[in-house]
């Protein structure tokens, strides 16, 4: 059985590796999400047009945790050791929060024609 919503999709690749995905955060007012993840990186993605928005890539660690605020205005993350390198490298990150506005980058293209199609 097929079912139409369902899909899925390549993230947090680099070259032919593929790494590991740490966290999802959905953005209820936009209908995009995002993901974190070992690449010291984090996405926005278009849940409707199943596509990237934006990448923020080069991050000081791997992204441990996201969030975003209820009205959709900020987004919140946390990085710091993931334990994807095992002991070896513990400590060699250390961990903080951050947080950034939601603008047009976590918007998808698509929401000029209105945000009730989102709900």
């Amino acid at each position: 059985m097929k079912v139409e919503n369902d899909f899925t999709f390549k993230c947090h690749r680099d070259n032919n590796n593929a790494n590991s995905l740490n966290c999802i955060a959905f953005n209820q007012v936009y209908g995009t999400f995002a993901t974190g993840g070992s690449d010291n990186s984090f996405i926005y993605w278009d849940k409707i047009a199943k596509q990237r928005l934006k990448s923020y890539t080069n991050l000081a660690a791997p992204v441990t945790a996201m969030d975003f605020k209820i009205d959709g205005s900020l987004f919140a993350y946390a990085v710091g050791y993931d334990w994807h390198k095992g002991i070896d490298g513990a400590g060699s990150a250390p961990s903080k929060i951050c947080y950034r506005p939601c603008g047009e980058d976590c918007r998808p293209k698509s929401y000029m024609t209105g945000p009730s199609a989102f709900k």
